[in-house]
């Protein structure tokens, strides 16, 4: 079998069998051993999924009583890396007395460990289901979303005056991770340099929030029950003293890509020449809101790049050809 007939194998989940068998019984013993609340009961699993970063989920269910908890077994050092900062964002923000009874917490961490040397963790799982195409057709989900997400950003913000080493240090190194690649780096660095200079210069000496994100804040990573969002998961991407845009627009941007197809480098540029109002559909004046100040353009060409320096290196992004010219490549060709 040819590499790239393996790599196809391995990206469609082909030839998994042995794997997923090994995590169906393996699953709930996790689950058992980790949930100690005194219910006795087997667990079983409802539903086992690879997930995009690396990491297999199963979602499972105690015959007793119908408590459910989510086992993650990282498959890659990429999946690793992934819920070892999952685990540290989720201390963070249980331990933050701001965020007492925000509805949108992460759930919490039940036990981790080491099983036939392959590393686990077991979470409670939030209540709701994935969040889909038709379920973005209702009119509630997306501004159920906002409303929860700027939340986080109230409790957790801070108006910051933005000097030149602040306004570097959202910049510099998201310019230098996307100019390493080859797809990047090579005819598109004059275009990466003179992107950080007028990001750079556009930021410094503004007075702006910052706070905490999710980072990762689309249509996908949400759970629902009908028009009300009930949680949020996959939190690997989370950090401190970030611009609150970037959950607004990825959310945004993301939901017209599900709904449209298009991909986020040409919705990027969409922003960029036509506006995000119009690209989004949403009213001027709560985009406005969104980027506190920060100019349009700036902030569109922050959000791009904050998202492309996060996902360049990741396995099925920037290993693709096709996700490198819709958006990397795209997107600098127009800038």
């Amino acid at each position: 079998m040819t590499g790239t007939l393996r790599l196809v194998r391995r990206r469609l989940g082909l030839g998994c069998g042995p794997r997923q068998a090994w995590v169906r019984r393996t699953a709930p013993h996790l689950a058992a051993e980790a949930v100690d609340d005194g219910v006795h009961g087997a667990w079983r699993p409802d539903r086992i999924a690879r997930g995009g970063t690396g990491v297999t989920v199963a979602v499972l269910r105690r015959d007793t009583d119908g408590r459910r908890c989510v086992v993650k077994l990282p498959r890659s050092a990429e999946g690793m890396a992934a819920l070892c900062r999952q685990d540290q964002v989720f201390a963070d923000l249980h331990s933050d007395v701001r965020l007492a009874g925000w509805p949108g917490m992460p759930p919490r961490c039940l036990g981790r460990g080491e099983v036939a040397g392959q590393a686990y963790w077991v979470e409670d799982a939030l209540p709701g289901t994935p969040v889909t195409r038709v379920t973005l057709r209702g009119p509630g989900v997306l501004p159920a979303a906002t409303r929860l997400v700027a939340g986080l950003h109230a409790r957790t913000g801070a108006r910051c005056p933005l000097t030149e080493r602040l306004a570097r240090s959202h910049v510099e190194d998201r310019i230098r991770r996307v100019a390493a690649h080859p797809a990047a780096g090579g005819t598109h660095a004059a275009v990466l340099n003179r992107l950080g200079a007028e990001v750079t210069t556009a930021l410094t000496g503004r007075t702006t929030r910052t706070c905490w994100i999710h980072g990762d804040f689309w249509p996908g990573n949400l759970l629902a029950d009908r028009d009300t969002v009930t949680g949020v998961v996959d939190w690997d991407r989370a950090g401190p003293a970030e611009l609150p845009l970037h959950d607004l627009l990825h959310l945004h941007v993301l939901a017209r890509r599900m709904q449209t197809g298009a991909e986020l480098g040409d919705l990027v540029v969409r922003c960029l020449h036509g506006g995000v109002a119009a690209t989004v559909g949403v009213p001027a004046g709560q985009v406005d809101g969104w980027f506190d100040g920060v100019p349009e353009r700036i902030a569109v060409l922050l959000y791009w790049l904050r998202h492309v320096s996060l996902f360049i290196d990741s396995e099925g992004h920037g290993d693709n050809p096709r996700w490198l010219r819709a958006n990397v490549e795209r997107v600098l060709g127009h800038v």
